[in-house]
């Protein structure tokens, strides 16, 4: 409740808008991507001897 009570909404945006309020917690909460490093997970995986194409795809 206190990270609601701090959000900061502008006129054309209302409080009782669901969507304004869920994209508002989604940005808070959940942060942003550091795709450098998603980009070397992503390039530096290998695929074991047992494991299938399709489950690497």
């Amino acid at each position: 409740m206190d990270v609601f009570e701090g959000f900061a909404f502008t006129q054309d945006e209302s409080q009782e808008d669901i969507d304004v309020i869920l994209q508002t917690f989604e940005a808070i909460c959940v942060g942003k991507t550091n795709v450098t490093y998603e980009r070397y997970l992503f390039h530096t995986c290998v695929q074991c001897d047992m494991d299938s194409f399709d489950r690497n795809l």
